[in-house]
């Protein structure tokens, strides 16, 4: 952050909360995490936080809401509209980005958000558990997936809420069919779909990717949806509780095959940790229908790089090779 930025920073706190420069100055250079006892200008509440969340408050009475309550977890405010909405402290700054880029705040309690974008996407997002609104922040502000996808045949391997499918259909997509092992994700999934109006468009699928068609267990994380995986070995180790539920697992060559024998244009794969299996065990056949890939690894790179180069991908790695990236694969002879 530069230094205007941060002076405009320091002076929005200013502007709507009760307490000197020289505090606010000292808790910056000194110890950011230390909590101010503070009171809103406008509705004379007090209380204590820090002064980073005390910054992103105050963009978001920058944007005209107003500050209603504040306790240890939720800020109540109401908005333009004079709707009231509970918002997660620990989602603000994700709260903000999206508000700022054209997104609208349409409902918010103790259990989900439910935001709307520019191009009529509605998407239900959890508000206590899970990465859902980082997603959103990454796929329609950041883009990481790109932003033309006319006439494009997808498999969205781990759609999660719906999130990406939904903007592959949104970009233009002539057909998209998701997968989503955890049922709470695909049930949200299924409510966004057709919330967003891309339901003619996108075929989702309560099912978990393997090598091989069966049934498996579903890992599954009591506060990370976002981390569930049917591979034990090669899933993202997480400081949370699990358990397990049954799913019925399908391959990548039974998915193409539901494309008519048509080119995949895209294979979007974050399946945290199937991917390995799955593509060392995808026949060349059904590799060459593949013209491009962006997927997550999540437990180093192993043999990926290799298998790619074999089905004459060129490839570009992001993230760390022993951990998790991202790799993005584009076929060069088809």
């Amino acid at each position: 952050m530069n230094l205007i930025k941060k002076f405009n920073l320091l002076m929005s706190i200013k502007r709507h909360f009760v307490i000197s420069y020289f505090a606010i100055i000292g808790y910056y250079f000194q110890n950011k995490n230390k909590y101010l006892n503070v009171t809103e200008k406008n509705s004379m509440i007090s209380f204590s936080l820090t002064l980073g969340k005390l910054a992103q408050i105050s963009q978001l009475l920058d944007n005209n809401w107003k500050m209603l309550d504040i306790n240890d977890a939720y800020i109540k405010v109401s908005g333009s509209e004079e709707n009231i909405l509970y918002l997660p402290l620990n989602k603000l700054a994700q709260i903000n980005q999206l508000l700022n880029s054209n997104w609208k705040i349409l409902d918010s309690n103790d259990t989900y958000i439910i935001v709307k974008g520019p191009e009529g996407e509605i998407l239900s997002c959890r508000a206590k558990i899970g990465f859902d609104l980082g997603h959103i922040i990454e796929i329609y502000l950041e883009k990481i997936y790109g932003d033309n996808f006319e006439g494009k045949n997808i498999i969205d391997i781990g759609m999660s809420n719906g999130d990406s499918s939904i903007y592959f259909a949104k970009k233009g997509a002539k057909r998209v069919i998701g997968l989503e092992p955890d049922k709470r994700s695909f049930n949200l999934a299924l409510n966004n779909i057709k919330e967003s109006q891309v339901d003619s468009i996108v075929l989702p699928l309560n099912k978990a990717l393997s090598d091989q068609a069966g049934i498996f267990e579903l890992l599954i994380y009591d506060s990370n949806p976002n981390a569930n995986s049917i591979d034990e070995i090669n899933m993202v180790k997480l400081k949370d509780s699990k358990f397990k539920e049954r799913i019925e697992a399908i391959t990548l060559k039974e998915i193409i095959d539901m494309f008519n024998g048509e080119n995949i244009d895209l294979l979007k794969m974050d399946c945290e940790g199937c991917e390995y299996k799955v593509l060392r065990n995808l026949p060349q056949e059904y590799f060459s229908k593949i013209l491009n890939i962006i997927l997550e690894y999540h437990n180093g790179l192993q043999d990926i790089p290799e298998i790619l180069k074999k089905q004459r991908f060129n490839i570009k790695i992001l993230g760390d090779k022993n951990l998790m990236g991202i790799i993005t694969a584009i076929r060069t002879i088809h």
